[in-house]
């Protein structure tokens, strides 16, 4: 719910909020339709676990195969973009080339 224009919401993302602006630290989370309206609001960086997991790959930390497996195990317990891995990762590299 909104009250005169503020979002309410829930204590665990209320205090990395605040970290993250204190701290000048990225916020991650999965949950965008209640952090996204601070973020904007103070300019906060924000990372979801999507974005983890293709850094983590762009980077050679974890590679295809692993990630496809977690993508897997975190589908069924929550919210993720795509069905898998391999279009999400398409989907950013379109993005980036037309950010070029």
């Amino acid at each position: 719910s909104q009250m005169k224009g503020i979002k309410i919401i829930g204590q665990g993302e209320a205090a990395c909020i605040a970290f993250a602006k204190v701290n000048n630290a990225v916020i991650c989370s999965n949950n965008l339709k209640d952090i996204i309206f601070y973020v904007n609001k103070y300019n906060l960086e924000y990372l979801t676990t999507a974005d983890i997991l293709y850094y983590s790959y762009e980077n050679d930390i974890i590679n295809w195969l692993e990630i496809e497996k977690l993508w897997n195990i975190i589908k069924k317990r929550s919210k993720l973009p795509f069905d898998s891995f391999g279009e999400y990762y398409k989907k950013k590299l379109i993005m980036k080339s037309k950010s070029k």
